[in-house]
């Protein structure tokens, strides 16, 4: 086996096993954490993020104002109930507006600065924020932690399923390590995991319905994996940090969470 090969098997094998002693503290925070101390937790892995998505889109005179937006949006939706997420994004591409307009740069950088910097509120910090709902549904915690524990079980069986198995490329373009084997294998992965914990712990949902709970996150989970991707690609980067060894930045480790958790939510609140 070729050594770059070899080097890269060893990455991987050694960001598994980092994700193996970061479980177990957001095992904790997911289920014991006080909601505010939750929502702090959500700005502050929000903020980091954003943080890298301005490093990325090169956006960063708008990081400013950005991370702060950003940081607040959690306790927006704890203490509002995410009822004022317009007023706020309006407020969002107000602000977006008056930097640009007093920094005074060439339209079309000051145009796209600005949009950069909303939809990474979006992308980002909406997204993510979400999060802090979980607690309010019945056995929303326990739900919330199948939900992230589906999705940790695709990112671990996809990686195995297409080093072993892994022979045509799901997307060459965007990321060309990427199988369909290995995205099939991720899903049957988190199918497996969501029925196990399904019959361990009492949800509220059937095996059935946490089954397709399972096959929807682990799609869209793939969606925003690939998004990140893009993104990254755009700015000709293979990581988006490198905060946390073995992992990357922060950013590579939410990236698909930011879609699905909000699609698990309203599944849950509408089968629930």
């Amino acid at each position: 086996m070729k050594r770059s090969a070899l080097s890269e098997q060893g990455k991987g094998l050694k960001r598994t096993l980092s994700g193996f002693f970061l479980a177990p503290l957001v095992i904790a925070i997911v289920l014991y954490a006080p909601p505010v101390w939750l929502a702090i937790v959500v700005a502050v892995v929000i903020a980091l993020a954003l943080k890298e998505y301005t490093n990325l889109t090169s956006s960063r005179d708008e990081r400013f104002w950005v991370l702060p937006a950003g940081a607040l949006t959690p306790f927006m939706f704890l203490y509002y109930g995410g009822e004022y997420v317009l007023l706020f994004m309006m407020a969002a591409v107000f602000v977006a507006a008056l930097v640009a307009i007093a920094c005074r740069k060439e339209f079309t950088i000051a145009f796209t600065g600005a949009a950069k910097a909303v939809f990474g509120i979006l992308y980002v910090g909406i997204t993510a924020s979400y999060i802090v709902f979980f607690p309010e549904l019945q056995g929303g915690r326990w739900l919330l932690l199948c939900g992230l524990l589906v999705i940790w079980a695709n990112d671990i069986f996809a990686y195995i399923t297409g080093r072993l198995a892994g022979n045509h490329r799901l997307s060459p373009r965007i990321s060309p390590k990427k199988t369909v084997e290995g995205a099939i294998g991720g899903v049957l992965g988190g199918l497996v995991v969501a029925v196990v914990f399904t019959k361990v712990v009492d949800t509220g949902l059937s095996v059935y319905e946490m089954a397709v709970a399972s096959l929807i996150i682990g799609v869209v989970a793939l969606c925003g994996d690939l998004f990140e991707s893009i993104i990254k690609r755009a700015a000709g980067v293979k990581d988006s940090g490198a905060i946390i060894p073995g992992h990357g930045g922060i950013l590579d480790r939410i990236d698909s969470m930011l879609f699905s958790l909000p699609v698990f939510y309203y599944y849950l609140v509408w089968r629930l």
